[in-house]
């Protein structure tokens, strides 16, 4: 029996977690063995869920890292004024 409109935070949860141990490159083999297991945890509960699920079909969401420094889009915005001020010279 599928629950209807269930395991919608648990579909963007496991997206996030696939995401997440392919995005990393220098992660520990520790780092990667845990998020596999949680991957791995959240399957079988989507498993329970919604049997018809496939849950290797769900788009995988890559985590973004954002500078804090900056309001969102405000880093080029100051980049781009920079070199049209430059005139095409070199900065």
């Amino acid at each position: 029996m599928k629950a209807k409109g269930c395991g919608i935070t648990m579909r963007i949860n496991r997206a996030y977690h696939a995401g997440g141990s392919s995005s990393c490159p220098v992660a520990s083999p520790e780092r990667i063995r845990v998020l596999q297991d949680d991957l791995a945890a959240i399957d079988r509960s989507l498993g329970l869920l919604d049997p018809s699920m496939e849950p290797r079909k769900i788009k995988v969401l890559k985590p973004t890292h954002r500078f804090k420094y900056f309001e969102a889009g405000e880093l080029a915005k100051l980049i781009f004024d920079q070199l049209r001020k430059a005139e095409g010279k070199p900065v």
